[in-house]
């Protein structure tokens, strides 16, 4: 009777285990199909945003509302695509660049327009920064360093131990003539304006 009562509860014991067994991987593949429904949603959704024109509000386009809502025009500003940019349109770089002391660099969709000065070369570094190389007036071999937001000026451009000290949270022009320069935030350019 006894080896009968401990046969039954081994029995009992394997069924309880494959149960629980089967009870996780039935959940598991609940999770993964969850999971994966949750992803064609998300991508259908994205997939169907794509696909819908641009809507009006009131006959306005959303062009239109970003013209007239300065802080999405902020945000416009700041965002150079150096990959557009590499390719020769310059258009998240076109309009005013200024510094501090007041000196300005303009650009359009085709690149460089300041008076006096000429983009002959366009290289990218190792740390995702543009380097224009610019014919300016009698002199050649300036470089104008385009740093996108987030990102800093090596050090390795500098002499003397200097270091980047412009405002790493905003898109920004450095000039190679300046590099060596101990009020260099004061000459760093900042996108203040759209073409």
């Amino acid at each position: 009777m006894k080896k009968i009562v401990s046969c039954f509860a081994a029995c009992l014991a394997v069924l309880f285990l494959l149960a629980a067994c089967a009870g996780q991987k039935s959940e598991e593949n609940n999770q993964t199909v969850s999971e994966f429904s949750s992803t064609s949603q998300v991508t259908t959704q994205a997939d169907a945003d794509k696909s819908q024109p641009s809507s009006t509000v009131g006959g306005a386009s959303e062009a239109d509302e970003k013209e007239s809502n300065p802080s999405s025009e902020i945000a416009a500003i700041n965002g150079l695509d150096t990959g557009r940019i590499l390719k020769g349109d310059y258009g998240t770089m076109a309009g005013n660049w200024q510094n501090a002391k007041g000196e300005l660099l303009t650009f359009n969709h085709s690149g460089l327009t300041s008076s006096d000065m000429t983009g002959s070369f366009l290289d990218i570094d190792q740390d995702g920064v543009l380097l224009l190389n610019v014919d300016k007036a009698g002199k050649t071999n300036l470089t104008l360093y385009i740093v996108p937001a987030g990102k800093t000026l090596s050090s390795a451009y500098f002499a003397d131990g200097q270091t980047d000290t412009s405002d790493t949270a905003k898109d920004r022009i450095i000039s190679s003539e300046d590099l060596a320069e101990d009020s260099l935030a004061e000459k760093v350019y900042y996108h203040i304006s759209n073409e």
